[in-house]
């Protein structure tokens, strides 16, 4: 019961800091003829890329093909030049760097006297990049929250609030299918060869389960979450499993983005079958500039990723599920549908009333056949919303009311081979923040969402505690600066359209 309680209580922790913004515009030609000092002593290359990246606060990009396997790196730099540094680093190992924007790229000497303007530009003989929209062929609407993918390929990708995707595809799997699939819809299928590079358009069509199909019979819903959670042993995966993952957090004050980091991160996934902890690393990061400039209150996520792994329900059930809360919870069979073409529970549950403690409301989806589950989407409950600010807020300066308005998750598996994987995970939580002497309340929206976009069982190992995300860490602080050619040939999701113009405006004004 403390284990439930303490991931519930930590579901999301928020700083709330009181910051002077100023940016710092250093010329890209200066920061080589900087010196630093680093000691390197049998330290892996990508290691050291990353303690390059966050002593000098750029961004690297790099195509990990080209990146020697298993490099250990061996130097003791004192005071030196960058281009000292990098110079003895990647040059033995015939590599070399140029600066584009606010990033390195690292390429083999090969490609030394091109004109290299973006990491794209290295990636495409190797990956087939493929874009466009999902919408309602009835109502010709957009469908967010697509999954998009190529069967037993553990390759996919996520549509965003518009339906808008982008997928890069692995040249050898030029001959392959992708299948597009959502709930309440018919799975779409196409060829590969069938796509064009941009602009294409895939209609999907409402799936209706025909109920004389289904034995309609009464069945306690509290009865199937209890199967569930006992099946989950053998439901999910029970070998731990190594996961690539895209990574994104935004903030926005009264509807404007004015923040936005993204990753590529490594997760080491702990079997289902025991107790041992996931990990994460971060692969390669970058952050925006302030979109607009922020009020004198400015938050930041605290443990944003780490939040992440605990919202995987099947691994830290949350209390909705566990038989110590149970009784604080209405549950109700609301419905049965088709996901993934399988018949699907969909129980409602909420807090009950006179329940003086901040507890969920929200839908659980388990599958029929196995009981697994296969989505969670929850919020905070409205009965319980008023007691959420200590949950939520973790440190609030003099002088400044901070009231939550909602919190809202997502949580979804997919199926392969008869055993179910976390697919994609969204937390968004939004405050109203009114301080002392202004009319105006503030409103501040915060999300963050995670997408696994690879999967792999072969060879997999922990990582060295000191390379892992912390539950205290603040993302924004661990990653550099944005630039548009950072993702090379990994997949990510494509950013809303409001993200995309303020990213625009970055690049036309920029600060």
């Amino acid at each position: 019961m403390a284990k439930i309680f303490k991931i519930c209580l930590f579901f999301l922790c928020l700083f709330l800091l009181i910051v002077i913004y100023s940016q710092k515009i250093a010329a890209q030609t200066s920061i080589l003829e900087k010196r630093f000092s680093f000691k390197f002593k049998n330290i892996p290359l990508e290691s050291v890329i990353d303690s390059l990246r966050k002593a000098i606060d750029y961004g690297f990009s790099y195509n990990p093909d080209v990146l020697p396997q298993n490099k250990i790196i061996n130097y003791n730099f004192k005071y030196d030049p960058l281009k000292i540094i990098f110079d003895s680093i990647f040059l033995p190992l015939n590599l070399t760097y140029k600066l584009v924007n606010n990033n390195i790229v690292i390429v083999k000497l090969s490609f030394a006297n091109e004109n290299i303007s973006s990491v794209r530009e290295i990636d495409t003989v190797k990956f087939i990049p493929l874009s466009g929209q999902v919408l309602d062929k009835k109502h010709n609407e957009p469908v967010p929250y697509v999954y998009v993918y190529i069967l037993n390929k553990n390759i996919g990708t996520i549509t965003n609030n518009a339906g808008d995707f982008i997928i890069k595809i692995p040249i050898e799997n030029a001959n392959d299918s992708i299948f597009f699939s959502c709930i309440g819809y018919n799975k779409v299928v196409k060829k590969v060869n069938d796509l064009m590079p941009g602009q294409n358009l895939i209609f999907l069509e409402e799936n209706y389960i025909q109920i004389k199909a289904v034995t309609i019979k009464y069945i306690d819903p509290k009865t199937i979450i209890k199967s569930s959670f006992e099946k989950i042993n053998h439901n999910y995966s029970r070998i731990p499993l190594m996961l690539t993952a895209f990574y994104r957090e935004t903030i926005k004050q009264n509807h404007d983005y004015v923040a936005l980091s993204e990753a590529i991160l490594r997760l080491y996934k702990a079997p289902y079958n025991h107790y041992a902890g996931d990990q994460v690393m971060i692969y390669k990061g970058r952050k925006s500039p302030f979109v607009k400039q922020m009020d004198t209150v400015r938050f930041k996520f605290q443990g944003g990723i780490y939040t992440c792994l605990l919202l995987d329900i099947a691994k830290n059930p949350s209390n909705f599920m566990a038989d110590e809360f149970i009784d604080y919870y209405d549950y109700n069979l609301e419905d049965i549908i088709n996901i993934q073409e399988r018949v699907t529970y969909v129980i409602a549950f909420d807090q009950r009333e006179n329940i003086h403690y901040p507890l969920y409301k929200g839908k659980i989806y388990i599958d029929r056949e196995s009981l697994a589950i296969v989505r969670v989407e929850f919020m905070l409950s409205p009965k319980g919303i008023d007691y959420a600010a200590a949950l939520l807020v973790q440190k609030s300066p003099s002088g400044v009311k901070v009231k939550p308005v909602s919190s809202t998750y997502i949580v979804n598996y997919v199926a392969r081979n008869n055993i179910w994987a976390l697919n994609y995970i969204r937390e968004e939580v939004k405050f109203k923040v009114h301080k002392k002497f202004n009319f105006y309340n503030t409103l501040f929206d915060l999300t963050a969402e995670m997408v696994i976009t690879q999967t792999d069982s072969t060879n997999v190992q922990r990582f060295k505690t000191s390379e892992t995300v912390r539950s205290k860490d603040i993302f924004v602080e661990k990653v550099g600066k944005y630039d548009d050619s950072f993702w090379g040939g990994f997949n990510f999701i494509k950013p809303d359209l409001s993200l995309e113009e303020a990213l625009d405006e970055i690049k036309v004004h920029p600060r």
